[in-house]
């Protein structure tokens, strides 16, 4: 059996998402690795299920000492005790203690002697069968259309295509007022060492068509001021989101920027007909 048939098996079993099945296999794996090297016979609590508090882990650290100073004197009622002695936040913590031994030195065989609580599907975690439903139905429900690359006016602001020959020298003056370069702290991107290099970027992601890109103008001196995209488009789910944000320092906590938002949200929800905006 391979490690993907493993994780899909354990998944199957403790109902857990297949990633979260992949980390315990990983965190099983490495323990019970580590407990060989070491010559010791040890038990495994994968770090999925370990919670971050101080009772859990003073818990397994002193479990791990004890084990590895009196191996002769582990017992099953020993390792019932230290079950219950777990973590006491399965619901929001840790989810579920699963204890684990390595049977014998130099076997890999495992065995879960315990499992205190199996662990729901997330969604199911806090609700029971008198909640109401998470919301209300969508009958005839269809799949939205891609936002299609047009104008979107407002009283300060204009929201339009982004286009390098139009807005590429207009931005990078824009945004060369930011001396520090804090614009691009959190973006994968810039800064730009000239107008041309910010130009190139724009026309690449509009030749990607990853995302609906835009640029952000000024109504008042008619010069563009940030940039702003649709991305994470999921028509059939109804929901979008909107990223690739950078405004120039002078307009960050202005009307224009504030607008600039409101207008592609309405967009969304008014124009488009979508129901997740993020």
């Amino acid at each position: 059996m391979n490690q993907s048939e493993l994780v899909e098996k354990v998944a199957q079993a403790t109902e857990l998402d297949t990633r979260l099945a992949g980390q315990a296999v990983k965190a099983v794996v490495a323990a019970i690795l580590d407990s060989l090297a070491a010559g010791e016979a040890v038990r495994v609590w994968p770090r999925h299920f370990q919670c971050s508090s101080t009772a859990c882990t003073r818990w397994a650290e002193s479990t791990k000492r004890r084990d590895h100073q009196n191996p002769s004197q582990q017992s099953s009622a020993v390792s019932r005790r230290q079950s219950r002695q777990g973590c006491s936040q399965s619901a929001e913590g840790c989810g579920s203690q699963e204890i684990y031994s390595v049977k014998e030195i130099g076997s890999a065989e495992v065995k879960p002697l315990r499992q205190s609580r199996p662990i729901k599907k997330a969604r199911k975690l806090n609700r029971t069968s008198s909640d109401p439903p998470l919301g209300p139905p969508v009958p005839n429900w269809m799949p939205r259309q891609l936002p299609p690359l047009g104008v979107m006016n407002g009283r300060t602001c204009r929201v339009e295509p982004i286009d390098s020959a139009r807005h590429g020298a207009a931005l990078y003056a824009a945004y060369a007022t930011d001396r520090e370069g804090r614009l691009w702290t959190y973006l994968p991107w810039g800064p730009y060492s000239g107008a041309e290099e910010l130009c190139i970027r724009i026309d690449a992601v509009r030749a990607s068509g990853v995302r609906p890109e835009y640029a952000l103008i000024d109504l008042a001196s008619g010069k563009a001021f940030g940039q702003a995209s649709y991305l994470n488009i999921d028509p059939a789910a109804g929901s979008i989101e909107v990223g690739g944000i950078v405004y120039a320092p002078a307009f960050q906590r202005g009307i224009a920027a504030t607008e600039a938002m409101y207008l592609m949200m309405r967009h969304v929800f008014d124009e488009l007909g979508y129901r997740r905006y993020a």
